[in-house]
């Protein structure tokens, strides 16, 4: 076959260019440290790269959940921690007054503490978490709890129910007035639709957990109540020696009467600190899941970046070389292409 200047030429050129593109991509690679630029480098890697994507992005997506999760969850320790201290303050003060030996006026002080203590407890109900209640179930952007004055006296309520319908009332509170408020409001009892509305994070491919707990599980929902105990108790401080409930068992409604006494409703504070330390029993176990999740959770976000990393990455050090390399080729093509090229017609005319 006879060999033309031509021939050699277009040689030269698609050798220089060859080369000039290699030492292009390992530019390319040197510059961005990926391996593949485009899907149609490498399609195996391409797809393996999407798969770890999607991956670390629902972790980083469930390590935020769980981060969220545990802040609510550390509100709500937050305001337990409140409760127990209102509930021992209460006991001090009540035991202080079961003493014979106060005067009028030592009753009219630890009256008003305890005032103040039932506005700290209403307050703590209503603690938020990046502006949403925490105690409101489903309702986290309606205030939960609050104070109204009604016929029969002041009473608590919880997401626009009554927390307590049925009572205490005071001694002095006439049966008939008791009876027609209640009848009056039925409508506002704090019903089963009201209750049980978890709010569920989902912190992992198979993992959920509801993060609060609302207020009647912690405060009650009846006369027993932390703040029918402590109804009972500024009643007591009032004078009144009898509280009065409504007993619904029974149709029509009938009003019962107890006697009240401040020794005996110690028990009932026990009772009411009992139920919030089951209560922070339940939700420490909750964040301790939650943390336990969090570290599963970074420890998959290191396999996966790093999975990631050794299919897509390329090895500095190894394409440093190659390119090195691939720069001499080149400048070597260009020398030996020059004098190829070089030569003009007048070079064969002599």
């Amino acid at each position: 076959m006879r060999v033309t200047n031509s021939m050699l030429s277009q040689n030269v050129i698609w050798n220089i260019n060859k080369n000039l593109t290699y030492m292009n991509e390992l530019n390319i690679q040197m510059a961005t440290g990926k391996k593949i630029q485009k899907p149609s480098d490498d399609p195996v890697c391409t797809a393996k790269s999407l798969e770890y994507r999607t991956y670390i992005s629902q972790i980083e997506q469930y390590e935020k959940n769980a981060e969220d999760a545990l802040g609510w969850m550390k509100v709500t320790e937050q305001a337990l921690d409140g409760i127990e201290d209102v509930i021992g303050r209460t006991r001090e003060l009540t035991v202080q007054a079961s003493s014979e030996s106060l005067s009028e006026s030592d009753y009219e002080v630890i009256a008003i503490e305890i005032e103040q203590l039932e506005a700290q407890l209403i307050e703590i109900g209503n603690y938020s978490y990046a502006g949403r209640y925490v105690f409101g179930g489903y309702g986290t952007n309606t205030l939960p709890f609050e104070v109204i004055d009604t016929p029969v006296g002041d009473e608590i309520m919880y997401k626009d129910s009554y927390l307590s319908l049925g009572g205490p009332y005071a001694g002095s509170v006439e049966d008939d007035e008791i009876l027609a408020f209640y009848s009056a409001n039925e409508d506002k009892i704090l019903t089963e639709d009201d209750k049980n509305q978890d709010i569920m994070y989902n912190i992992g491919r198979s993992s959920e957990v509801d993060v609060n707990v609302e207020g009647y599980e912690i405060f009650g929902d009846d006369e027993k109540g932390i703040f029918g105990t402590f109804q009972k108790i500024e009643m007591a401080l009032a004078g009144e020696t009898e509280y009065k409930v409504v007993n619904d068992s029974v149709s029509p409604p009938v009003v019962e009467t107890y006697e009240l006494e401040l020794t005996e409703l110690l028990e009932d504070l026990d009772e009411n600190l009992n139920q919030v330390l089951a209560v922070r029993a339940d939700l420490g176990a909750k964040m301790s899941y939650v943390e336990l999740t969090q570290n599963r959770l970074s420890d998959e976000y290191v396999t996966y970046t790093g999975l990631m990393s050794m299919n897509e990455d390329v090895d500095m050090a190894e394409v440093a070389m190659e390119l090195a390399s691939a720069q001499s080729v080149y400048e070597a093509s260009l020398a030996a292409g020059s004098k190829i090229i070089l030569p003009s017609l007048a070079d064969f005319i002599t």
